[in-house]
């Protein structure tokens, strides 16, 4: 396969998962009900926190800097943090209580205001959902 065909094929991929999205009415409701959980955090003086794995770590990095930044317009920033970001911190907290701690003790520092996050971790790791 040329290099050409390969990038048609990724694009072609990934129209092809954007058309499933917008056929998925579960999904698109879900997505609908999140934003709207966090528009509310927000206007309650709530941060959005973000965590991610690997490359979803920079894309969750990304989200929360459109959030606090400017994003398809100027605003007054979005109250947004993303766990995991002190690379001390995770080097620390690995060491002394395993790397599977990371976002743990990272999320017990965050601010208790915090009623609206997103993550984006295999299943392995799925349990930062279930962190008090």
């Amino acid at each position: 396969m040329s290099l050409l065909s390969n990038i048609r094929a990724e694009v072609a991929a990934s129209i092809a998962v954007k058309q499933a999205l917008l056929e998925d009415e579960t999904l698109l409701t879900q997505a609908e009900a999140l934003a709207r959980q966090c528009v509310e955090a927000l206007r309650a003086g709530s941060k959005i926190i973000f965590a991610g794995n690997g490359g979803s770590f920079a894309d969750a990095q990304h989200l929360s800097a459109e959030f606090v930044s400017r994003f398809k317009f100027d605003r007054a920033p979005l109250a947004s943090l993303t766990l995991g970001t002190n690379n001390s911190a995770i080097s620390a907290i690995g060491n002394d209580y395993g790397y599977d701690q990371v976002f743990h003790v990272s999320w017990k520092l965050s601010p208790r205001k915090a009623t609206c996050s997103s993550a984006s971790v295999p299943a392995a790791t799925a349990r930062i959902f279930l962190l008090p």
